[in-house]
């Protein structure tokens, strides 16, 4: 039984199809979607997660337009789905916001978790992250060793700990 406004969890979300949809699979490494300019900043990543042994695919958007394209080939069947995007929002070309517009605007897409990982704190930066629907905001650390430890943590809980759909 629902009230006005109450779902119950015999009646799916809005937008939500229970029909479709790729499922997380456990006998597959995770799929990891790293939008990122700074080469450095990738190299790291990368470093951070072969040293903890994760055995995560991690494929490289270079820019928000890359970004765009390769969403489009996700929708398209042409690559897979990756099973968390990790995005900077200080991007050339398109900014990571409006990556982050595209990504939760499409039905196809916009059940992919979304970690923010940028160098800013600006406030109005975060509320525009959560406003727009990422699943978190993580700012980059400036030590090295912390910058490798939080890469691992967002993996661990991103492809290790949550259920995905």
């Amino acid at each position: 039984m629902s009230g006005a406004g109450v779902t119950t969890s015999a009646s799916p979300c809005a937008g939500a199809d229970r029909r479709g949809g790729q499922v997380h699979q456990r006998g597959r490494p995770a799929r990891i979607l790293l939008v990122e300019d700074s080469v450095a900043d990738a190299k790291l990543f990368a470093i951070a997660l072969d040293e903890a042994g994760s055995t995560s695919d991690v494929m490289r958007a270079e820019d928000g337009d890359d970004a765009l394209r390769k969403l489009t080939a996700i929708v398209q069947g042409d690559i897979p789905r990756p099973d968390v995007v990790v995005l900077d929002i200080n991007l050339p070309r398109v900014n990571g916001i409006d990556v982050l517009r595209r990504i939760k605007g499409d039905p196809e897409l916009r059940t992919m978790p979304v970690v923010v990982f940028s160098t800013s704190r600006a406030d109005v930066d975060i509320a525009a992250a959560y406003a727009c629907g990422a699943s978190s905001y993580v700012v980059k650390p400036v030590d090295l060793h912390r910058f490798m430890d939080v890469v691992r943590s967002i993996e661990s809980y991103w492809t290790a700990t949550v259920r995905l759909p």
